[in-house]
Order: C-alpha cells, then structure tokens, then sequence
C-alpha cells in the first residue's frame, strides 16, 4: 500500500484521487493540502481523508515532516516549484507535479538542481508519454521502418470550446496570472517531439496572436454575460449556455461550477466567470501560433497550436525511407514505406478516461517506480527541455519571429 499526500485539490488533484479511490488496494491518500473550503471537505466526504490530515495551505502539511510515500503537486502554474522544492527539503522522495512546470527556465533549472542535490525523483504529468497511442508511434519510428527523420509536422487542435472555456474565461486566460499559451497547452507536444525524435532542439522561431477574442469583434447586440438574455446564444459556437445542455455532465461542468464553489450552474452562469461573453473578458494568450524547431543533426519540427479546430492531435512525420501520418482522435497510424510503396494502417484503441487513458498510465507507472520496481519512464531533466521550447518560442513571439537558441 502506498500513502499519497496531494497538494491542491482542482480538477487535476481529483483526477488523480478519482484514480486511487478505484485502486484503494494500491494506495490510499493520507493527507491533503487545499486553500478552498469546500474542495477540502469534498476530499473528507468522497475520499476518506483523514481529517487531521486536511490542511488549507501546503506549508502545514509539509511542517508535520514525511507523512506520505508519494506527493501529488497540482497548484495552479505559477505556483508548482516552490511547493516541490520545499516538500524535496523536507524529505519527500517521489513526486509527481503537474505541467508546466514554470514559465521561468532559472526555476525549472532550480527545481531539477534541487531533484538531483537530495536524490528525490521528480516526475512531470506530460501525460501523452503514457498512452498506448504514442508509445506505439515512438515502437514504429525505433524500429527504423521510415529510416531517419527528417522533419514532423504537428498539429495541436485545441478544440475551439474548450479554448473559450479554459483560454478565455478560465484559469490559463492570462499569462500574467499563469503561463504563455504555448507553454499551457502545449508543452505536451513539444515533449512528445523531444520523446519521438529523441534529439535536443538548438533554435526556435515562432509567430501568432490573439486575432478574434477581444472586445472589438463583440458582435453587436451582445450582452456581458451570456445568461443576460443574449440574442445571439443560438448562434455563438462559444456561448457559455452550452453548459446547460451539451456540457452539463461534463468535467467543464467541474470547472465552472464546483471549482468555483457554485451550488447550481445557473449561479455560476450569473456570478462565475465562466458565464461571461468570451468577447469581454481579461484574457491576454494567444488564441494561434506556430513553432519552428531545429533539432540535433539538422532535424527540424514544427509545432502548430490553433483554437479554431476540434479535430485533435494530428502528426505527420517525414523520414529518409517513408512517412507516416498519425490521428490522435481516430486511434489510427498510418505509415508508408518507399522502398515497397505499401501503407501499413495500425489502429491504437484507447479507453474513454481523460487525455486518452495516459492519466491512468501514468498514475500506475508512477507507482511501480515508487515501489522500487521500475525506472521513471522520464526525467525531470528531460522535461525542462520541453519547456526551454516552449519558453523560447513565446520570446521569439513576442521578438516578431527573431530565431531564439535554446539554451
């Protein structure tokens, strides 16, 4: 049995605890830090945490010592390196702590410093690692059948709700308060091109804005918050009345509701702000970007991030001896070889839990390395490298496009 402790208890925390609970033979969680009232009862109440163990601010659960074998890090972006290093000083050994790590190299340079000073495994939640999905892609490309790469090409759909919810309303809507958009969502991607080419990148060189959610393409007639009988709900593909009817049931429902300490969504629709117009909000990210990347021995990758899709991870990868064309959301991998001409089609099934089932992968393989019975399937020195990318193209962003090494 493992003893858990997690800090922060949002939609990330529970997911992990949703998980534990289904496999209470494996682990238990023991301990709990959590700001919000009603988050920290909702963990005695759903699952069993002892309530002498239920702390409002990380710093006094980390005060009672090594209490847990395992610690759960899911903060809010900003707030992920200080907890880590001080629960490494404290003597915790495992931890798992959600991406991205910071937005600040010098403190993802800290935190692994600090990770290697105490010996402590420092695991980050890139989660597309851990599907079925990926792992099969990365089998094919090391088996040599399209010789070497050469370039990929890939595609990051954000899904254009789910960008309104969480990049316009919600809680990545403005780098200041959080991270820059490429490295909220898509230090994922930039991972998963350091995982498959298995190369570092030298230079980046990037472009994109925020074109459509602003105040001046508030359509005429619109009102602050969608509940305030707007004309256009019928028609605006992002109007926060989704919530009561297609998303009602689903984790957005979490988020703009319970998170927020809302009894209803309607209260949350009227007081929350999840229910206001995505035209008149206080978001700053960039809703479109693209990325160019050189890698080692002339590599190169680029990595396009859009809201204005709903069609899912796409990656295409050029190699010396064939190509292969991958559909994250269609579960299929195409991969065509020159030399026979033939196109070999794989199909990659997944389950139906979040981010493709990765979470519960990387839950379960989190837990055999803290039994001692594997080796991390990543490092946290590998995962800065995802994240240098993702820094040095919102530089180069915001420098019009000016080439950026990475250090």
């Amino acid at each position: 049995m493992i003893n858990v402790a997690i800090i922060g208890c949002g939609a990330r925390g529970q997911s992990y605890a949703q998980y534990m609970k289904k496999n209470e033979a494996e682990m238990k969680i023991v301990a709990i830090a959590e700001p919000k009232p009603f988050l920290r009862e909702k963990m005695i109440k759903e699952y069993n945490v002892p309530a002498e163990n239920v702390f409002s601010d990380y710093e006094e659960l980390l005060s009672k010592g090594v209490i847990a074998d395992a610690l759960f890090v899911c903060t809010q972006d900003n707030e992920h390196v200080k907890p880590v290093v001080d629960a490494i000083e404290t003597g915790y050994k495992f931890i798992m702590v959600e991406k991205p790590i910071d937005k600040r190299d010098e403190q993802n340079t800290l935190l692994a410093k600090k990770a290697k000073e105490y010996g402590a495994v420092v695991q980050v939640c890139h989660s597309l690692r851990y599907t079925k999905y990926y792992r099969k892609l990365k089998e094919i490309l090391d088996g040599g059948v399209i010789g070497d790469i050469v370039h990929i090409d890939h595609l990051e759909a954000v899904d254009h709700f789910h960008y309104a919810h969480s990049f316009v309303r919600g809680d990545w809507n403005n780098s200041d308060r959080s991270s820059h958009m490429i490295l909220a969502k898509c230090c994922h991607d930039t991972d998963l091109l350091v995982y498959l080419t298995d190369k570092k990148c030298k230079k980046v060189s990037s472009f994109g804005s925020l074109k459509h959610f602003k105040k001046e393409n508030a359509p005429e007639g619109s009102t602050e918050r969608c509940i305030d009988g707007c004309p256009l709900n019928h028609k605006c593909p992002y109007s926060a009345m989704k919530y009561f009817d297609k998303y009602r049931n689903h984790l957005f429902r979490e988020y703009a509701v319970e998170k927020e300490g809302f009894e209803t969504i309607e209260e949350a629709m009227k007081q929350g702000r999840y229910g206001r117009c995505v035209y008149r909000c206080d978001n700053n990210v960039v809703d479109h970007q693209v990325a160019s990347f050189l890698f080692e021995d002339d590599v190169t990758a680029s990595l396009t991030m859009c809201a204005f899709t709903d069609i899912g991870r796409i990656t295409r990868i050029y190699g010396t001896m064939g190509e292969i064309y991958a559909q994250f959301d269609k579960d299929k991998i195409e991969v065509c070889e020159f030399t026979t001409g033939d196109t070999v089609t794989y199909e990659v099934s997944h389950d139906d839990s979040l981010h493709g089932g990765a979470d519960i992968n990387l839950v379960r393989d989190f837990l055999q390395v803290v039994r001692g019975e594997k080796q991390p399937a990543t490092s946290i020195d590998i995962s800065l490298e995802s994240h240098r990318m993702c820094n040095a193209a919102e530089k180069s962003r915001l420098n019009g496009g000016t080439s950026i090494e990475v250090l």
